[in-house]
C-alpha cells in the first residue's frame, strides 16, 4: 500500500507510511454506524488513496484533510472522535477544528467574504447568517470541489441542504 500511494499519488514516503498505519489502526475497530461493512467501517483503501492524493504539505495539513475526508462523514460523534484521536495519535499534532471551520482566516469565512463583496448590489446574500453549520458545510465542500470529488449532503427534510 505504502508504494501504491507514493506512486499513484506522489505522496511522500513517510506520509503514506502514516496513512497506512492509521487505516491499520482504524480498521482494527469497528464503525457502529456501518456495522455491516466489517473491518472497512471506519476507513477503505479507497479512502486512503484520496487522502494522499489530497497532496497534504506538513503533518497539520494532513491530519485535518484526514479528519475532513473520514471523520466528517460519520454520523455519530464518538465515531468522530475516535478517528481524530487516532489521527492525531499517529501524527503528533492536533486538530483544531474551531480554527479550521470557524476562524477568522478560515476558507469559509474568506470565501463567504468575498461572495458577499463581489454582490454588493444584491442585498440578499447579505442576510446570510454565518452559523457554524454552514462554514463547516462550506469548508467540507470547497475542499471536494477542490480535489473534484462528489458531494452528498445528507439531512432531514426541510434542513435546508
Amino acid at each position: 500500500l505504502v508504494t501504491i500511494l507514493e506512486k499513484r499519488s506522489g505522496c511522500p514516503p513517510s506520509h503514506a507510511k502514516i496513512l497506512v498505519k492509521i487505516m491499520t489502526s482504524l480498521r482494527q475497530r469497528r464503525s457502529k454506524s456501518g456495522i455491516f461493512l466489517g473491518k472497512d467501517g471506519l476507513i477503505t483503501p479507497r479512502d486512503l488513496l484520496r487522502w494522499a492524493e489530497r497532496r497534504a504539505e506538513s503533518k497539520t495539513e494532513l491530519a485535518e484533510e484526514g479528519f475532513m475526508l473520514l471523520g466528517e462523514r460519520l454520523r455519530g460523534e464518538s465515531e468522530r472522535e475516535l478517528v481524530r484521536s487516532e489521527i492525531e495519535k499517529e501524527l503528533k499534532v492536533s486538530i483544531n477544528c474551531n480554527n479550521l471551520y470557524f476562524g477568522e482566516n478560515s476558507l469559509a469565512r474568506n470565501t463567504f467574504r468575498e461572495a458577499v463583496s463581489s454582490a454588493s448590489d444584491d442585498p440578499s446574500l447579505k442576510s446570510v447568517a454565518q452559523t457554524t453549520t454552514l462554514l463547516r458545510l462550506l469548508t467540507l465542500v470547497l475542499r471536494c470541489i477542490k480535489q473534484k470529488e462528489p458531494v452528498l449532503l445528507v439531512g432531514d427534510t426541510g434542513c435546508g441542504k
